[in-house]
Order: structure tokens, then C-alpha cells, then sequence
């Protein structure tokens, strides 16, 4: 092996551990992941700094047109957005004090584009292991405090390594158990319902729909991507009603608190096409400033921030760009087995989006962007890229 690129791939594993137990510490009730942003800042100016020295030229054509569409995948819709909050301030129909640079949510699906073209097909590899190794310190640390485990992020992060490993698990060995049982015990301890239950779902559609031809799998994604968006609209148009608290109270059900944080919402928007948005991070400035006494930092749903900070069209062009324009491109260039890991995934992370702010979380989209990379570039390259 390339002595540099060992070093690299030790210094990845090294940075990513770090970033991956600050990413999942709360000190005074309050999470310090923005520190990690700052590690993970540096693999993006060092493979910026190699794109220069290059020329800006990729010699494998496959990792530059994987990277292009990781790019993409990752960093224009949410620049779309932000443009979108900008014209709504010029335009005064948004609150200036909601907009916030949030660079973080752009940080991570670039240092996943960023490490991948640096390290190659080892950095999920890499990628894993750091996991392990940043949940068994969190485990240590949670052992000697007597602290609860609430690994929020790296619980979900998870989701990502087990369908990724599923696709591509040929052999079993001894380490692989080893790291199978770990990722296990981490799913079991880490509690998270929502997160169990995405990945049972997205597994078992991975599993069906590999079995069918293109043509039929076409049909199958429209009728997925079509009802993911239907549930969406109808869970926020009832989240968003003033009958919500009263029908939750007289269901019995419990939502550990989010019925409250989704009810306080319906006074600053309603669901409508007329509906024109906040802006982007008007939600967690709202609940941070106005709703202080909630002790959270967001309202626990990316879908229902997502309508909120868009508004309803382009909350549908979000919804429509994810779940019906990235997979459709990628099952007509690369064919059905890499849509239909794209999708899988895809449907983990907007299961998930229902009850979770994940779309702000610095280990989840690093995992959702470099999973698909890493599959994608190993079925262009021919590659069997075992973990």
C-alpha cells in the first residue's frame, strides 16, 4: 500500500473517532457537535488543496463522475434553499433573524465527497470502524459517569452502514461477525424506535424490489416515492391543525413532548399551497428564542421544518427532487441496482426525517453521502469493496 495513503486513512480514522464521540457528547443538557465541524472542515480545504495541485483534474474518470454527482446529490438543493431564505428577506416577507448560515449542514455531505476522493473506496471502511470505535469510548465514558446513553447520531448513522453491508456482504469471516455484532449491539442499546423501524422497512424493500426487472421497478419507486409523499403531506397537514393536541390526548398516544413542540408551530404557519415558508433555520430560531422553556434545540421533524422553512411548493420540489429526480437519473445512467440502493436509503433517511431533525446531524449525512458514493463507485469500477 501507498505510504501516504495509509497515513491518510490513519489520520481519517483518528479524526473521525474524535469527531464522532464530540458529535455525540452533550454537556449541560446541550450537544457540542459544532466542534466536530471543525475537524471535519479540514479534509474539505486539504482535498481542495490536492484538486489545485492536480489542476483540478481527476484522472479515474469513474470517482469524478461519482464525486459530480455526490456534489449534487449533497450541495444544491440545499443551496437552492438558502437562496430561496435570501429572497424572502430581500423581498420582506421572512423575518431576517431567522437566517442563519448554518454552514454545518453543508460541511457534511462535502467532507463525505471530500474524504472519499482523498481516500478512495477505504473511507467507508475507515468510516465504520471510527464508529465502532467512538461507541465503545461513548460506552466507557457512559460506564464511569453514570450517565444514560443518548447517542442520537451515530444511532442513526447506523441505519446507513447495515443496508450498505447487506448489498454488498458476499463472505463471513471473524472480523466481519465481529463488526456485525457491534453494529447490532448498537442498534439494540441505542433505543431509537423510529430508527428500527426505517431500517426494517428499507431493508425489506431492498430485498423485494431487487427482484424485478427495470421496467417494473420504475413502477415501484413511483409508487413509493408517491406514497412517502402523500404520508407527508397528510402528517403535516394534521400537525399543523389546531385539532391536533386534542386528537393525540384523546388517542392516548405519547410522543415524548413533540406533540407540544408541532402544536406551537401552527401559529407562525398552515398548510397550504399558498404557504410560502420562513426561510431556512426559522424553526430552531423560533423554538430557541420564543419556546425557551422546551430545553430542545429544534422540533424533532424535518419533514414538518422542512414545510415550514420552504413552504409548500418548494417543499414539494424538495420531496419531488430526492424521492422521484436522483433516483430516476440514476436507475436510467447506472441501472437498477444502484437506484435501488439509492432509494433504500433514501427511504431510511425520510422515515426517519418524520420524528428526527437527522437532516441537521453531523454523522447522518456524512454516512447517506458516502455509502452511496462508495456502492456506486464500486459498481462503475466493477469493484467488490467487502467491509
Amino acid at each position: 500500500m501507498n505510504k501516504n495513503v495509509k497515513i491518510l486513512e490513519t489520520a481519517l480514522f483518528i479524526s473521525l473517532t474524535i469527531t464522532f464521540v464530540i458529535a455525540n457528547t452533550y454537556i449541560n443538557g446541550g450537544n457540542i457537535s459544532n466542534n466536530g465541524y471543525y475537524i471535519l472542515s479540514l479534509w474539505i480545504i486539504l482535498a481542495f488543496v490536492v484538486i489545485i495541485i492536480n489542476s483540478f483534474k481527476i484522472k479515474n474518470l469513474n470517482k469524478s463522475e461519482c464525486l459530480a454527482i455526490g456534489f449534487r446529490y449533497s450541495f444544491i438543493p440545499k443551496m437552492v434553499i438558502y437562496i430561496y431564505t435570501v429572497i424572502l428577506i430581500l423581498l420582506g416577507l421572512t423575518d431576517k433573524e431567522y437566517f442563519s448560515s448554518n454552514l454545518q449542514t453543508f460541511i457534511n455531505g462535502l467532507t463525505a465527497i471530500a474524504v472519499f476522493y482523498l481516500v478512495g473506496n477505504k473511507a467507508l471502511k475507515v468510516s465504520i470502524y471510527a464508529v465502532i470505535a467512538a461507541y465503545l469510548i461513548l460506552l466507557l465514558k457512559c460506564l464511569f459517569s453514570g450517565n444514560s446513553l443518548e447517542f442520537n447520531d451515530l444511532a442513526f448513522s447506523v441505519g446507513y452502514i447495515v443496508i450498505y453491508m447487506i448489498n454488498v456482504r458476499k463472505k463471513w469471516r471473524l472480523k466481519v461477525l465481529f463488526v456485525d455484532l457491534i453494529i447490532l449491539i448498537m442498534i439494540l442499546l441505542a433505543g431509537k424506535r423510529i430508527g428500527i423501524f426505517a431500517l426494517i422497512i428499507a431493508v425489506l424493500w431492498l430485498k423485494i424490489s431487487s427482484k424485478f426487472d427495470k421496467k417494473m421497478y420504475k413502477n415501484i419507486m413511483i409508487i413509493s416515492a408517491t406514497l412517502i409523499s402523500t404520508i407527508a403531506l397528510i402528517f403535516i397537514a394534521f400537525t399543523l391543525s389546531p385539532q391536533w393536541m386534542k386528537q393525540i390526548d384523546s388517542l392516548g398516544i405519547n410522543l415524548s413532548g413533540r406533540d407540544y413542540y408541532y402544536s406551537v408551530m401552527s401559529d407562525h404557519a398552515h398548510f397550504g399551497i399558498d404557504f410560502i415558508g420562513l426561510g431556512r433555520n426559522a424553526c430552531q430560531y423560533i423554538i430557541s428564542h420564543e419556546y425557551q422553556y422546551f430545553h430542545i434545540g429544534n422540533i424533532h421533524s424535518d419533514i414538518l421544518r422542512m414545510y415550514i422553512e420552504c413552504g409548500m411548493v418548494l417543499f414539494i420540489i424538495w420531496l419531488g427532487y430526492y424521492l422521484y429526480i436522483e433516483p430516476f437519473i440514476i436507475l436510467k445512467s447506472y441501472g437498477t441496482k444502484a437506484a435501488c440502493f439509492l432509494f433504500s436509503i433514501t427511504i431510511y433517511t425520510f422515515i426517519v426525517y418524520f420524528t428526527d431533525n437527522t437532516e441537521l446531524y453531523l454523522m447522518n449525512n456524512y454516512f447517506y453521502i458516502l455509502t452511496f458514493l462508495t456502492f456506486l463507485y464500486s459498481e462503475k469500477s466493477n469493484l467488490k469493496i467487502d467491509i
